[in-house]
């Protein structure tokens, strides 16, 4: 058994985390957003039953983020993806154009299941 990381959620934009593959839109981690880690989803607070593998990452800035990704991300155009991301970040961030981002591809092991918040068998 092993630790797992937690990746948190508190919108299912575009229903993503209903999918086998999902992304996700953070502040650059190189350690947490690393392909081949598995990290437990929560959604609200409340855990998802299988762990997710990341599958792909790519680390970029925001006035590099393309409207594709934007949509398959959030499910609204870049102009109002970028908007939501300002909005997350304005606390957390003092310069958003020098702050570098990933746009992290998931996918649900399942296989797997979490047994409680901090293992899975």
């Amino acid at each position: 058994m092993s630790t797992l990381q937690e990746l948190s959620f508190t919108e299912n934009w575009n229903k993503k985390l209903d999918c086998n593959c999902f992304s996700t839109i953070r502040m650059h981690n190189a350690d947490k957003y690393k392909v081949g880690n598995k990290l437990k989803i929560t959604l609200k607070g409340q855990l998802k039953p299988n762990p997710a593998t990341v599958r792909y990452v790519k680390t970029f800035y925001l006035h590099q983020l393309t409207e594709g990704m934007a949509l398959l991300d959030t499910g609204y155009s870049l102009a109002e993806t970028q908007k939501i991301i300002q909005t997350m970040y304005k606390y957390k961030v003092k310069n958003l154009a020098q702050q570098p981002f990933d746009f992290v591809i998931l996918g649900y092991v399942k296989s797997e299941k979490i047994t409680n918040q901090l293992t899975i068998q």
